[in-house]
């Protein structure tokens, strides 16, 4: 694994890491938690930290719940890793309390469910869901105090908002880290790449195969492109992460992997030498328009979050909502829309 510094917080991270989404069965998840945890995913950890991953990321409760019952049972040193969390959508669902109770409203049960004392960063999720400048001003100021005692060493946000997110960055410089979207498909976004690079911003890639907007793996979406295609190795998503740790301004890039196979395929993505990036598979891929025909198949896709993602192209696509009825939809297809 090659290692990477995290801009100005000097920590070392894996060039990459593991995002927290796991495609989570619904069913199994009751009020932020999940009622079944996947036995296999001690394991996936304990596999990740031996090939050198030293940085995971949290969004949602039952990530800080799974990542600390993983760490539990794979008996990993809490502090050989680094851990990310967020509280979701902070600032929007901030803003609908009164001020006096902003300081209850960041939650520390997080950190009990992963049985750490603190976060090596802390993120405001989403910035741009309710942003304010001056809730913004009173919720750093809450995460400054809680630095102060210990509970995150460094502040950061996430966005899907690039030009926001490059805006708040240029005029008051406020993240020691931030994550965005960035992946081939998408490109290079000048503006934010510049801005974190004048200011040594650590940057974590989120997104990086998911290039069609839809919360699903451009690598489901361009099976049929990839199965074809003459050459094997390096893999679709090694190409495309490998692809990404060219991109200097990259700290860490944190994929999600819900089998150990696609676990150790995205760690390998780091000995892919340059020159061996299958750029043409890549733009075979990104050159593909929206796949409803794949997304109707996904609609059968054991993981319900899949499922749910590929619906919602689905519906958007054809204009009409028949629930999981791939039948429907594809003679909605046949017949215009």
């Amino acid at each position: 694994m090659k290692h990477r510094v995290l801009g100005r917080t000097g920590l070392k991270v894996s060039a990459v890491g593991l995002g927290g989404h796991e495609y989570r069965r619904k069913q199994f998840v009751v009020n932020g938690r999940f009622t079944e945890l996947d036995p296999d995913r001690p394991s996936l950890i304990a596999e990740a930290v031996q090939g050198g991953v030293n940085y995971f990321d949290t969004t949602f409760i039952e990530e800080c719940q799974s990542l600390g019952y993983s760490i539990r049972e794979g008996g990993i040193d809490r502090e050989s890793i680094m851990i990310s969390g967020m509280s979701i959508d902070m600032l929007r669902r901030i803003a609908e309390i009164d001020v006096s109770g902003w300081e209850a409203f960041v939650e520390r049960e997080r950190l009990e469910l992963l049985g750490t004392d603190y976060f090596d960063v802390f993120h405001i999720c989403a910035i741009e869901s309710g942003y304010d400048q001056t809730v913004l001003d009173g919720v750093l100021k809450i995460l400054a105090r809680w630095r102060d005692r210990g509970y995150i060493r460094y502040l950061g946000a996430s966005a899907h908002d690039p030009d926001l997110l490059s805006s708040v960055i240029e005029e008051r410089d406020p993240f020691d880290v931030v994550m965005a979207p960035f992946n081939f498909r998408i490109g290079r976004n000048e503006r934010l790449l510049r801005a974190i690079a004048e200011r040594n911003i650590g940057f974590v890639v989120i997104k990086p195969l998911v290039w069609f907007e839809y919360g699903v793996s451009f690598i489901h979406l361009c099976r049929s492109v990839i199965e074809a295609w003459p050459k094997s190795a390096p893999s679709a998503a090694q190409n495309a992460l490998a692809w990404l740790l060219t991109q200097t301004e990259v700290s860490t890039i944190v994929p999600s992997a819900n089998s150990l196979e696609e676990s150790k395929d995205n760690i390998a993505a780091v000995d892919v030498a340059t020159d061996s990036i299958d750029l043409e598979l890549l733009e075979a891929c990104a050159a593909l328009p929206n796949r409803t025909g794949e997304m109707i198949e996904l609609l059968n896709h054991p993981f319900e979050e899949v499922r749910s993602y590929a619906k919602q192209a689905v519906v958007a696509a054809v204009g009409n909502d028949y629930g999981f009825d791939t039948e429907r939809y594809i003679d909605a297809i046949g017949k215009g829309g």
